[in-house]
């Protein structure tokens, strides 16, 4: 579960390539070119999720929630750029191999999951944060 400075670098260019979207079209970043401060409360509460219930009950109710998801939804992007796994999704991913994962491939993916949320959770301290932007 300990970041690496690939999965940083990762981390840092998946929410570059995001600030340099148009405002329209960004994920996490607002106009004024900030992270909203809850996205730092949801990449902390993913972490505690996943030892809490388990990494797929963790990633289901992150996708339950859309504002929760776009957090999931980045992780996961750093997930397939990494071990270059072509997927539809995060759902889809999940629902299509978990039963297939025997339990070392379970562990895997909830350690590679955990060590980009870490590194995510880095790579966000390096950009401004709206504290007024909560809601």
């Amino acid at each position: 579960m300990k970041p690496t400075p690939e999965l940083i670098s990762l981390a840092l260019a998946y929410l570059e390539a995001d600030l340099a979207s148009p405002p329209a079209n960004r994920v996490l970043f607002t106009s004024n070119d900030q992270i909203p401060n809850k996205y730092k409360g949801y990449i902390s509460s993913f972490g505690g999720s996943i030892v809490q219930m388990g990494v797929m009950p963790a990633c289901m109710a992150f996708i339950a929630n859309d504002d929760k998801k776009k957090i999931v939804d980045a992780l996961f992007s750093i997930y397939c750029i990494k071990y270059g796994i072509a997927a539809t999704g995060l759902k889809d991913h999940l629902t299509t191999n978990w039963q297939n994962w025997n339990t070392v491939g379970k562990k895997q993916f909830r350690n590679r999951i955990s060590a980009i949320a870490v590194s995510f959770k880095l790579a966000l301290r390096t950009f401004e944060i709206d504290e007024s932007h909560n809601d």
